[in-house]
């Protein structure tokens, strides 16, 4: 497209002036002692979401998007802090600065051209998008990377940081803390991948990996009480490994795993507790273990340790965080009403899980890209042959992005049991109705529409004939 002079100009001038609106209430706090007002502000174009999520340390800011994809977010700052903002699967880093305001355009259909700047901190943010594409160039396949000999792994590792430092050292970052901070955050994205590599290694060598024989002292550089790092998923992340691998060598753990989270987590939230000083490092650690069980564990048997983690808790954000993930989860514990929803199989026939009353229903979440899913469907097969003539119906809901690639599979297999696909994807009716962070995920419903089992055993366990058998008898 071709511009002239005068439209370059007037949309030249059009974005001065909306910097400007924007950096008002920032020049007005200037002059005044303390937390100083930080904003982001941009533009999402083509984006099928309506809204941003931003998120730092563990705290998430839902912001809605006007009309032409605009938003703006403010924040009270006394120091810069790092953010994420997440938009139709694509995740943008940025700064906010006490005092300054930046502004962003981002096409999300052309993710690779990543976001366009400008205002304050320009530099520092497209820095940390260039150096995202460079850290994957650098480190190449994964396979290749953690088939290295440890001494060849550990010389790439210090070759690729002393570039990616040297990229911050040439993108002229103002003003220079923010460049050490990234230094910071780029030396925790080297030891998780150093953490990761004996794992990994013995993997791809067809090896047993024990953590015990490990060596991770290296790790010792990483302060695990500094609330502040908190914003860097990498030093959230190094923490994790630190505190786990203490987990592992404490007697009795191992056989610890095989039992239920409500006996788990309260020996893990008391090891976590005796670790560490910081209170907020305590109630993060406390809160993304707590929260993954909810999301994928027996959700509904965690009221005790729910509790115990709020009355504990001194963080106010995650304790209100963990509130509602859980409250919201409970809408899908065992003898609640199973969410109603409607979908078309691949000859455009409707079906309603109100068309399946008295008989039980066995839900499968799934896509045709998801490994582990194709993995379950041989299982699935064997189970459906031999409920056969039962009493129960099994039904298959897809989430693909692509309606095509579902209809070519669901062909070429001649799937049987009620395949169904739900229309847009993860923001379908079923998706969202029953809370699908993962696939495949599987539900049990019984002869009245009620839940019997949310995550329910997968067809390859041994569990899930024994508990449709057992359903079936009580029909």
């Amino acid at each position: 497209m071709i511009h002239t002079h005068k439209q370059t100009q007037t949309n030249s001038m059009k974005m001065n002036k909306r910097l400007l609106l924007l950096m008002l209430p920032v020049l007005a706090a200037c002059g005044t002692k303390g937390p100083k007002e930080a904003v982001i502000a941009g533009k999402f174009t083509n984006s099928p979401d309506s809204n941003v999520y931003i998120s730092t340390a563990g705290i998430t800011d839902t912001v809605a998007l006007d009309e032409n994809g605009g938003f703006v977010y403010r924040a009270k700052l006394d120091k810069p802090q790092l953010y994420k903002l997440n938009i139709a699967r694509t995740q943008t880093m940025v700064y906010l600065n006490p005092g300054d305001s930046s502004y962003m355009e981002f096409d999300v259909t052309s993710p690779v051209d990543g976001p366009v700047f400008s205002a304050d901190l320009k530099n520092i943010h497209q820095s940390i998008f260039s150096r995202r594409a460079a850290l994957h160039n650098l480190m190449g396949s994964v396979n290749t990377l953690y088939s290295l000999s440890y001494d060849n792994f550990n010389r790439k590792l210090d070759s690729i940081q002393q570039v990616l430092y040297s990229m911050i050292d040439s993108a002229s970052i103002e003003p220079k803390d923010l460049a050490e901070l990234e230094k910071t955050r780029t030396r925790y994205v080297i030891l998780n991948v150093k953490a990761n590599y004996p794992e990994y290694s013995a993997y791809l060598g067809g090896k047993e990996f024990n953590p015990d024989s490990v060596d991770y002292s290296f790790l010792s550089e990483v302060d695990p009480n500094n609330a502040y790092h908190l914003m860097f998923d990498e030093y959230t992340s190094l923490v994790s490994i630190i505190t786990q691998n203490q987990l592992v060598k404490k007697p009795g753990y191992k056989e610890l795993l095989a039992k239920s989270s409500g006996e788990r987590l309260p020996f893990e939230f008391k090891l976590i507790d005796s670790m560490l000083a910081n209170p907020k490092v305590r109630d993060y650690l406390k809160m993304n273990k707590l929260i993954n069980d909810i999301e994928y564990g027996e959700f509904y048997e965690l009221e005790g340790v729910v509790k115990s983690y709020m009355d504990s808790c001194q963080t106010p954000a995650y304790k209100q965080s963990v509130g509602n993930i859980f409250n919201q989860k409970m809408q899908l514990a065992p003898g609640k009403p199973a969410p109603v929803f409607v979908c078309k199989d691949i000859n455009g026939k409707e079906y309603s899980l109100e068309d399946f009353r008295g008989k039980l229903v066995y839900i499968d979440f799934w896509a045709t890209w998801c490994g582990p899913c194709r993995h379950e469907l041989p299982y699935l097969e064997e189970l459906q042959k031999d409920f056969k003539g039962k009493n129960i119906v099994f039904v298959s809901i897809s989430l693909d992005d692509n309606k095509a690639a579902w209809e070519k599979m669901v062909k070429e297999k001649q799937m049987k049991g009620v395949q169904l696909y739900g229309e847009d994807a993860w923001k379908s009716i079923p998706a969202t109705s029953y809370q699908i962070k993962g696939i495949p995920t599987f539900f049990l419903i019984d002869a009245k529409g009620n839940i019997i089992k949310p995550n329910a055993p997968r067809p390859s366990s041994n569990e899930i004939r024994p508990l449709i058998t057992a359903e079936l008898e009580k029909i």
